[in-house]
C-alpha cells in the first residue's frame, strides 16, 4: 500500500475532489468538517450502527440501557395526535410522560 503525505488536497480542474463509487475514504483519526455537508436521500449516516439519515415521521432517537444510540418508532398516528395537542405547560408534561411510557415499554 502506498502512503500519500499532503497538507492540502485541491481539485486540479475544479473545487470538488471525487472518490469513485468502487472506493471508500476511511478516517481513523479525527475529522473536522467546515461548511455545509449534504447527504443524498439514499445515503447512510451511521452513528453507533444506527442510520440516522433514514426513518419515518415520528421516529425518535434515544440512548438505550447500554448507552447506545437507538431508534424508537412512534408511528404517524401518534405524531398526528401529538402535533394537534395544544402545547401549553400541561401539554408538554403529557408529551414527556407519553414518550417516557413508550421507552419503559421497550425495556
Amino acid at each position: 500500500m502506498s502512503t500519500l503525505r499532503v497538507d492540502n488536497i485541491k481539485g486540479r480542474t475544479g473545487t470538488t475532489v471525487s472518490i469513485p463509487d468502487s472506493n471508500n475514504l476511511s478516517v481513523s483519526g479525527s475529522l473536522t468538517v467546515t461548511g455545509v455537508t449534504t447527504f443524498s436521500s439514499g445515503a447512510q449516516l451511521n452513528l453507533q450502527g444506527t442510520d440516522i439519515n433514514s426513518g419515518n415521521r415520528g421516529d425518535v432517537l434515544y440512548y438505550d440501557a447500554n448507552g447506545q444510540l437507538a431508534k424508537l418508532t412512534i408511528g404517524a398516528a401518534q405524531v398526528q395526535f401529538l402535533s394537534q395537542m395544544e402545547l401549553t405547560f400541561p401539554g408538554v408534561i403529557l408529551v414527556v410522560l407519553l414518550v417516557y411510557i413508550m421507552l419503559l415499554l421497550m425495556v
